[in-house]
Parts: C-alpha cells; structure tokens; sequence
C-alpha cells in the first residue's frame, strides 16, 4: 500500500503540478495513513529477521480516496 501511495503522489504531482509545500503536506498525510497498519510491523519484522513480508493490505479493496481528489 506504501508503495502504491507513494507512486500515486509522484503521478499526480507530476499531472496537477502540486507545489512542494503540497507535495510534503500530502506525503505526510499518507504517511499517517499507513504508519500503524499491520503492515507497517510486518514490514519492520521482514528486514529484521532477513525474510520476505507477508502483506495483508489489498489495494483492490482496501485503498481510500485521496486527500487531493
């Protein structure tokens, strides 16, 4: 999901010409949106012990409309 946010705010940016100060009101944003989720600690344990991360998030059916949109 990190990931998909992040690549959707590089797009946009680059399409609506968000302004810097927008660009990091939104990361920030974004940022909160994720930190906290199970996949933020998954994430965490991943690098940790070496291993892949299992994610759980789907994009399909988890993903929220944007604070631009």
């Amino acid at each position: 999901m990190s990931a998909a946010l992040s690549k959707r705010l590089l797009w946009d940016t680059a399409r609506y010409g968000f302004a810097p100060q927008q660009v990091a009101a939104y990361e920030t944003e974004l940022h909160h949106r994720v930190m906290g989720t199970v996949d933020a600690g998954e994430g965490v344990r991943a690098f940790l012990e070496h291993g892949d991360p299992e994610w759980v998030a789907d994009i399909s059916s988890d993903w929220k409309d944007l604070p631009w949109n």
